[in-house]
């Protein structure tokens, strides 16, 4: 896909069908959209970008997802979509996720993985009012989480000290979680330990 083009798919992605979202394009799944292979969706370059607006599924726990593409490949889910992504692995080789990933409304995202954790090395953006989960296995972050707006619902967490956390909305850390990092968490919001 190039340039401004923007592709909707209903329905199944099929097994061997394989999707290049190049730089400056997007791929928009509506519906419920199955991706049995974790290696159908190919992100080109970090400007490429995936949309969900409906159900869509990534699952192969044999494949390694290659989520954030060269690195910073973005990835926003809007309106009530959800995005469940069950694999190996969350990038090529190890469970570092890059990207950002953009939650827009009450939009969902479950992430799990075959070691049980997974590491957010980007950014996670809550927009908008509305409340939305991350939900799956343990989360190590490393890089930003902000809450422009409305709630977001994290699974176990742990923030290092390299960690940013801004928070002008509502952040739920789960049960179990550790604070490690950061020193400071701006915002005109709040924080929530779950536990």
């Amino acid at each position: 896909l190039d340039g401004d083009l923007l592709a909707v798919l209903e329905g199944d992605a099929g097994t061997a069908n394989v999707i290049t979202v190049n730089a400056n394009s997007s791929l928009e799944l509506g519906g419920a959209v199955a991706i049995p292979a974790a290696c159908a969706p190919v992100f080109a370059a970090s400007s490429s970008q995936l949309i969900v607006s409906g159900d869509t599924s990534v699952i192969e726990l044999a494949g390694d997802f290659n989520w954030d593409g060269p690195g910073t490949a973005t990835t926003t889910v809007e309106g009530a979509g959800t995005l469940t992504i069950n694999v190996n692995r969350v990038d090529t080789g190890d469970d570092t996720y890059g990207g950002t990933l953009n939650l827009n409304d009450n939009a969902d995202v479950s992430i799990n993985t075959a070691a049980n954790l997974w590491t957010m090395a980007g950014a996670i953006n809550k927009n908008n009012a509305g409340s939305s989960t991350v939900a799956g296995d343990t989360v190590n972050v490393t890089g930003a989480i902000t809450v422009n707006a409305g709630s977001l619902t994290m699974p176990v967490t742990t923030l290092n000290p390299t960690a940013s956390v801004v928070a002008d909305g509502t952040l739920v850390l789960g049960t179990g979680s550790a604070f490690a990092g950061p020193g400071s968490v701006p915002g005109t919001g709040t924080l929530r330990m779950a536990s």
